[in-house]
């Protein structure tokens, strides 16, 4: 069996193992659509069905994101089965473990372990705990952030693929999924550069930046700003909420830091964060102790995983959706770094102990979302059975209020404000009562 091939059955039993264990668990977890779900749902399930024009601007943004997310809601049959999101995390999990092959072997990073199957067990193992890094929940769990994925997919396309005409093509298309994309894949372009930087070839250095972003980046960036402001004239301008003050940006730049290196769920769980962090402190501790790192390429690493996020600092929210390139990143070298580690079957002992550390945080983090969604999930179910029940009574024509809808759902954003409970209760509607005349009006209980 030659070298290749065995990457190949670490990688590939990592995302064999990933999946099964992902579908087993999710066989027992009930998960919710959430918020702007419920209103492609209503406009899918009424009479006149999804329009393309539904999107809006953002046809001028991103346009694959919009074809995609058209196709998951055109047919809510479908949708409302959920095969979807098992197709999604299949797609996301071997585009992560793709990616990570793709950095290991660019960093010269290969591990010998021939028959050890600790070794391989190990290695299994870290491939395992980093894909599921537990704050990609939006784009994992949520209907509405699916199409994503596929920014994802097309940037990893990119990198495999030895044509540079496709190469453009796919890196285009990642980029017309969200500009999410952009900044993280120069990133990983020059990541393997960042092992092999030294300050006494500046010059040497400058040109292997440019060469490894020439011609694939910079031809896909430069059609992407043409087509965006192509489509800007087919359909209204995307009117980005940007800003540029340095408060501002700032406070982003923190909001992006918390993301990455904290565990949170629309709120910091500030015990699981601080034994991660402590985890990575003691990671990198260790790389510089038995000299796998110098002090130049952490610190060059750290400003590239800084600079990964940076189309998050000048935008006016803090989606945690918009950090998922950069998150992808940062799991990504995490996992190259660990591999470099135990590459030649030493230090088993403590890179195991910091991989089990890293994965109960990890895996604790998951089971809190997984049981916080299925306990909504049967709210959601409760609140259902009585709009059902109105619904019946209801003489036409008639209007049904709703009160405070979100008063019982656990933290998530599921149901967060008056207009999404319409478009909830409005997707009820067309499934049960599709030709009687209901309307509905929310009320908080700040208008109650």
């Amino acid at each position: 069996m030659n070298k290749h091939s065995k990457h190949l059955s670490i990688y590939s039993i990592s995302i064999g193992l990933s999946f099964f264990l992902f579908v087993i668990v999710a066989f027992f977890i009930h998960f919710t659509f959430q918020a702007d779900d419920y209103r492609f749902l209503a406009f899918s399930t009424s009479q006149e069905g999804l329009p393309l024009n539904i999107f809006g601007s953002y046809w001028a943004r991103v346009p694959i994101w919009c074809i995609f997310t058209w196709l998951l809601f055109f047919r809510p049959a479908f949708t409302q089965t959920w095969i979807s999101m098992f197709f999604v995390l299949l797609v996301h999990i071997s585009c992560f473990v793709l990616l990570c092959k793709y950095l290991v072997q660019k960093t010269q990073t290969e591990i010998k372990h021939k028959k050890n199957k600790k070794l391989t067990f190990l290695c299994v193992f870290i491939l395992f705990i980093f894909t599921f890094y537990p704050n990609y929940y939006e784009i994992l769990y949520w209907h509405t952030c699916f199409a994503y994925i596929l920014g994802l997919f097309f940037l990893v396309l990119g990198l495999y693929t030895r044509k540079k005409v496709v190469a453009v093509l796919a890196l285009t298309l990642s980029f017309l999924s969200s500009e999410m994309f952009i900044v993280p894949s120069i990133c990983i372009l020059l990541f393997p550069k960042v092992l092999t930087w030294t300050p006494f070839s500046f010059k040497r250095s400058v040109k292997d930046v440019l060469k490894s972003l020439y011609p694939s980046w910079i031809f896909a960036a430069f059609f992407t700003i043409i087509i965006r402001l192509g489509l800007s004239l087919l359909f209204s301008p995307y009117a980005y909420g940007t800003s540029f003050r340095f408060k501002k940006v700032f406070h982003q730049i923190i909001q992006a830091l918390l993301y990455l290196f904290t565990m949170n769920f629309y709120k910091t769980y500030w015990a699981a964060s601080i034994v991660f962090i402590i985890a990575l402190i003691s990671l990198f501790a260790f790389l510089y102790k038995k000299k796998i790192l110098n002090f130049t390429q952490i610190i060059l690493t750290v400003f590239l995983l800084i600079f990964s996020t940076a189309t998050f600092w000048i935008v006016r929210y803090s989606a945690v959706r918009a950090l998922y390139g950069a998150g992808l990143f940062f799991n990504a070298f995490l996992v190259v770094f660990l591999f470099r580690a135990i590459k030649e079957g030493r230090w088993l002992k403590p890179i195991t102990v910091l991989s089990l550390v890293i994965g109960l945080v990890f895996l604790t983090h998951t089971a809190i979302i997984f049981l916080t969604k299925n306990h909504n999930f049967y709210v959601l179910k409760e609140l259902e059975k009585d709009l059902i029940f109105q619904m019946e009574k209801c003489p036409e024509p008639c209007c049904i209020k709703l009160h405070n809808f979100n008063e019982k759902i656990k933290r998530d954003w599921v149901l967060p404000e008056p207009s999404y409970w319409i478009y909830y209760a409005t997707w009820i509607k067309n499934r049960e009562f599709k030709k009687k005349n209901i309307t509905f009006q929310a009320f908080s209980q700040s208008t109650k």
